[in-house]
């Protein structure tokens, strides 16, 4: 299926055609419960709300359509991953509790299983686990460490031999890695948007198109009216910096993925992911894929921010230092209006940056003549040498 590039996401291409219209808040409104954003966050608060008190008047504005932001573009694991470790967990609030975490987010895996084959909801859910790989030595040693942590809380994570490693996925140069069987793939705007779909069978009110422009208490406001609630949950998540008084409130990541065509059968024989695991290795630098339902591999990469400041002048702009050392400005609506090679002698990596910015409206500059030409565009200084 050849992806729509107008799309917000390849996820969002392929359910496109499906989507309902919702109308817009049409004036003030008076409700128990008001959730601002349709993502993950707000469509299952919205679904667990009218499972516990179907009585509840239940609000969802959303400032485009249901399942537009992370929700409708990310990696498609239905994971029990937490960005802080059980160890870390344990040091600050006691070992039963870490696990007892653990445990919790282990059991949403299943729980999604159990509401998607509930509501009927076909997100392509298939719970074949996740196979992280070791593909040097220094990673080998990283998953025998990670084992042994796991070993010690009883988390389930399996070490697995090269052999194992490469039956699951048949990468080069695999040395071992680990298994977890706490891990789906799935569909993720399919989710998205059949969960929508279920909330509303349980009367709750979608209102799209709505942009809330400020959370007050007990209310929201938009530009289409006035909503009054006995509690306002905001399920903003990465959209929460356009609110009033939150820019800082914390910080959008973001990732990058490609997908293939589909993959005939003797190329998958050869690649494996026969259970549709989902897929890493241990390198410090990110990466994430999966085997769709449909036969493609869609694989994904997080380019590390090690550093984040506000340069001077020219407003103030965000700039963010990414492992590698480039550094990109973001103008005030949020573009990318400079990149900034880590070095004047890296011609080919330079060429790279230069051809991604012109697609991108973008100036790029080596890191040794920035401040000047910076400066002269928009008064804005970049500093350079060790203080990038």
């Amino acid at each position: 299926m050849a992806a729509d590039l107008s799309a917000p996401s390849f996820w969002l291409s392929q359910v496109d055609s499906q989507r309902p219209h919702r109308p817009p808040l049409d004036g003030d409104l008076d409700v128990d419960v008001a959730i601002v954003g349709a993502g993950y966050t707000g469509l299952w608060t919205a679904y667990y709300l009218g499972l516990a008190e179907p009585s509840l008047r239940v609000a969802l504005l959303e400032q485009r359509f249901a399942g537009y932001g992370a929700s409708g573009r990310n990696g498609g694991w239905c994971s029990a991953l937490l960005p802080m470790s059980v160890p870390a967990m344990d040091r600050r609030y006691g070992r039963e509790a870490a696990v007892a975490m653990h445990r919790a987010m282990v059991s949403t895996v299943d729980e999604v299983g159990r509401v998607v084959a509930t509501e009927g909801i076909d997100c392509h859910y298939a719970k074949g686990g996740t196979v992280t790989l070791a593909r040097s030595p220094a990673q080998l040693i990283r998953a025998r460490e990670e084992v042994a942590v796991s070993d010690r809380y009883g988390l389930g994570l399996s070490f697995v031999d090269a052999t194992e490693a490469s039956a699951r996925c048949a990468a080069t140069g695999v040395l071992g890695g680990t298994y977890t069987p706490d891990c789906a793939a799935i569909q993720p705007a399919r989710l998205a948007r059949g969960l929508a779909a279920a909330v509303e069978r349980r009367g709750v009110r979608i209102h799209e198109g709505t942009r809330a422009v400020a959370l007050l208490p007990r209310t929201v406001l938009t530009p289409q009216g006035t909503v009054r609630a006995g509690v306002v949950v905001r399920a903003t998540e990465g959209y929460t910096p356009e609110l009033p008084g939150l820019r800082r409130a914390l910080i959008p990541v973001y990732s990058l993925m490609i997908a293939t065509e589909p993959l005939p059968g003797p190329v998958w024989d050869a690649i494996g992911l026969a259970d549709r695991e989902t897929f890493g290795d241990y390198r410090h630098l990110i990466i994430y894929g999966q085997r769709t339902a449909d036969g493609q591999l869609a694989f994904g990469i997080v380019a590390e921010v090690i550093q984040r400041r506000y340069v001077s002048g020219g407003g103030g702009y965000p700039a963010f230092t990414f492992r590698g050392g480039s550094t990109v400005i973001i103008g005030a609506e949020g573009e990318v209006r400079y990149i900034v090679a880590k070095s004047v002698k890296s011609e080919p990596r330079l060429d790279k940056q230069r051809e991604y910015a012109a697609t991108n409206g973008a100036d790029v500059y080596a890191l040794d003549t920035c401040r000047h030409e910076l400066g002269r565009r928009s008064g804005t200084h970049v500093p350079s040498g060790g203080e990038q």
